[in-house]
């Protein structure tokens, strides 16, 4: 699940990269919630581009390399394969039009839909964009006596098919505000989940900055983490993490503030 505050909507440009990988991978990619030209907004893959050699470390370097080189790493860890380490343009969109079945934005729908799906060979997508948004689900889907059901159901097929169904949902937090257990309700029920609180103009770390790199356009907090939460471990992350959107990607990095103009920088006797 992706949660994002205020009145933006990268979320969608998750939700976007999401199907288009299952469409170029020839996945079953199932869509509720939207309206039906939904398909023809996902970005184009860009050609693979060869990786150039990267230049010879020095010796000592190669000495400290050589000693820690087996720290953080398993041996045991797969490759991740490469038709899942695309390239997007996000300012193209995909020729011709992905295929894309659209299911009815209400919760019975989406289950029978995809019941239909599992039903033929191969990879299913559900995406659910502004999952539970007012103006796209009905008022009785935020009802915890229909919301629990429909996500023990999902889960249920979530279990048993864990080699061919993924779901993706997004939320948009501004317009559940007066629905207060419904994204602790939600929270609990995913798997993973994690939250976009892009920056504004009275949040933004960027005022004065001097930086020529690229600008960060929000936070991203880690609020669960697939299997390990549901086992106990605490690994809720908050400001540590920052995403932007560049041209051919949805970028999360390491967050740091930015040094500003009026900052010393290192080295200088200015304190």
């Amino acid at each position: 699940m992706v949660e994002e505050d205020g009145v933006t909507d990268f979320g969608a440009v998750v939700a976007r990269c999401f199907a288009a990988q299952g469409a170029v991978n020839g996945d079953k990619v199932l869509v509720a919630g939207v309206g039906p030209g939904w398909h023809l907004e996902l970005p184009a893959a860009a050609a693979a581009t060869p990786v150039a050699d990267a230049p010879a470390p020095a010796a000592d370097s190669l000495r400290i390399a050589w000693r820690y080189r087996n720290v953080g790493v398993r041996p045991d860890a797969p490759a991740t394969p490469a038709s899942f380490r695309r390239d997007w343009i996000l300012t193209a969109r995909m020729v011709p039009a992905a295929r894309v079945e659209y299911a009815p934005a209400d919760l019975d729908g989406v289950l029978t839909a995809v019941r239909r799906a599992l039903a033929a060979p191969g990879v299913v997508r559900l995406v659910l964009p502004g999952f539970l948004a007012p103006l796209a689900w009905p008022l009785e889907a935020i009802d915890p006596a229909k919301l629990v059901p429909f996500a023990a159901r999902l889960r249920a097929l979530l279990r048993t098919h864990s080699d061919r169904l993924v779901v993706l949902l997004t939320t948009p937090t501004a317009l559940l505000a007066d629905a207060e257990p419904v994204l602790p309700l939600l929270r609990g029920l995913v798997d993973g989940a994690v939250a976009l609180r892009p920056f504004t103009e009275a949040t933004d770390p960027y005022k004065g900055s001097s930086t020529d790199q690229p600008r960060a356009q929000g936070l991203v907090d880690v609020l669960k983490v697939p299997v390990l939460s549901d086992r106990g471990l605490m690994l809720v992350r908050r400001g540590e993490l920052a995403f932007r959107v560049s041209k051919h990607r949805f970028v999360i990095e390491d967050w740091g503030i930015p040094i500003t103009a009026d900052e010393p920088q290192p080295g200088s006797d200015i304190y």
